[in-house]
Parts: structure tokens; sequence; C-alpha cells
């Protein structure tokens, strides 16, 4: 419970500006064309692996029915940031 009380704690230091070696801005969605990209190939019942980053490609991965998609992210921020992500799209079905 101390580790989570502590990653909250940073969180809330990096979104107010103050900053740690571990922990690093992230952006809100991906600056690639999504639909462009994943046009380029199929992933279809395929197995993924891609970073998570702002989540966009594991999203766009199930979108175009991916059996399973693995990440990967030396930031913290895209961990929260994905779950965000799910919750918003679970609850509200909207995708932002």
């Amino acid at each position: 419970m101390v580790e989570v009380q502590d990653d909250v704690r940073k969180t809330l230091d990096v979104v107010s500006g103050k900053g740690y070696d571990d922990y690093s801005n992230i952006y809100f969605s991906s600056n690639e064309n999504m639909n462009a990209l994943f046009n380029n190939f199929d992933v279809k019942d395929k197995d993924v692996f891609c970073v998570l980053a702002s989540s966009d490609q594991l999203f766009y991965s199930y979108l175009r029915g991916a059996k399973s998609v693995d990440t990967y992210d030396i930031n913290k921020l895209t961990y929260y940031y994905y779950y965000l992500r799910k919750w918003v799209i679970e609850y509200f079905g909207d995708y932002y």
C-alpha cells in the first residue's frame, strides 16, 4: 500500500510540474494517424507487442481484431493513463 501511496504522491507532483527521474510527461493521444498506420498491416487474430505510451496502439490493435496485446513502457504514468482511458471506454462507451 505504501508503494501505491508513493506513486500517487509522485504522480500528483508530476502533474503540478515537479519532475522525477522515473516519471515523465505523456501525450494524451498518439501523434501518429492510427487509421493510416493500421491500414499497413493486419493484426486480426494475432498476438501484438507494442509500446503502451498513450495506449492508442493497444486499443487500435484490439479494435482491429488482435487476439492479445502485450505492452511495455518505462514511464509509470502510462500504466495509470491506460486504466483511466479503459474506464472511460467501458463506462461511457467513448474513445478520446
